[in-house]
């Protein structure tokens, strides 16, 4: 991730995010976060960042579907700081996060799964079955969302349209193996899918 002054990143095996200076690219914070960061979305205003982890140092809520550790987390950020503020429990292994503004939707991997969080509060606002395994996500108008469907099912773009702080699906394509993110052009005319298995799209 990106504002206007610092380039932001996480570090997956170090529990960690680090914020550095975009023009010499030194490091000026490493912040922890929970276990396993993966996903990164700011706010409009680049003032806040949110961020998904895989698991939970600790918790009592244990993710069956991928393991026996504590369920994901999804983490609120201010960045003049930094300092994280909230944190919220996010289903088995959530990988990536968007937002439209309002809501973040996290996709969660291990529950086949996307949650809609507000932005504002952090409070849980939905849950919405998807295909297997989805990973990458992004918004342009529509949520459109890749399920790489690594064990079992078939690989596809899921295209959602959002509303009330839910999603509500219009349509489906195939894609290649095992995709794992989604981008849309500046004009918003093309949607592009990053493949990691042999059939590339």
């Amino acid at each position: 991730a990106q504002n206007s002054s610092v380039i932001i990143a996480s570090e997956e095996y170090n529990s960690s995010v680090v914020f550095l200076a975009s023009g010499a690219l030194t490091l000026t914070t490493r912040l922890a976060v929970e276990p396993n960061p993966v996903g990164l979305s700011l706010s409009a205003d680049e003032s806040t960042l949110y961020v998904t982890s895989q698991r939970r140092a600790s918790g009592s809520i244990v993710c069956s579907a991928e393991g026996s550790f504590p369920i994901g987390a999804v983490s609120k950020i201010a960045v003049s700081g930094p300092s994280v503020t909230t944190t919220a429990d996010a289903g088995c292994s959530p990988v990536r996060v968007t937002n439209d503004g309002t809501y973040l939707y996290v996709t969660v991997r291990g529950d086949d799964t996307v949650k809609v969080f507000a932005m504002s509060n952090m409070a849980l606002s939905a849950t919405v079955s998807t295909s297997y395994d989805p990973v990458g996500i992004v918004y342009n108008g529509y949520m459109n969302v890749v399920n790489s469907a690594r064990f079992s099912g078939s690989p596809s773009l899921f295209q959602y349209t959002t509303g009330s702080g839910t999603l509500y699906y219009q349509q489906s394509v195939s894609t290649g193996d095992v995709p794992r993110e989604v981008v849309v052009s500046p004009d918003g005319n093309l949607i592009a899918v990053v493949n990691t298995g042999p059939n590339t799209q």
